[in-house]
């Protein structure tokens, strides 16, 4: 899945995305919830 792809799927800008991957911001609580709702990602991994 490309950046702007997962930027649209949770309805974030893909800029958001691209700092997260860039590690200019950490995944916050908010976009742990999208992961997890949209993908089933557990956000204990993610804000570990």
């Amino acid at each position: 899945m490309k950046s702007k792809d997962l930027a649209n799927l949770l309805e974030v800008p893909p800029s958001t995305i691209s700092d997260i991957l860039n590690k200019k911001k950490k995944i916050n609580m908010d976009i742990a919830k999208k992961l997890y709702q949209k993908l089933g990602v557990d956000p204990k991994i993610l804000l570990a």
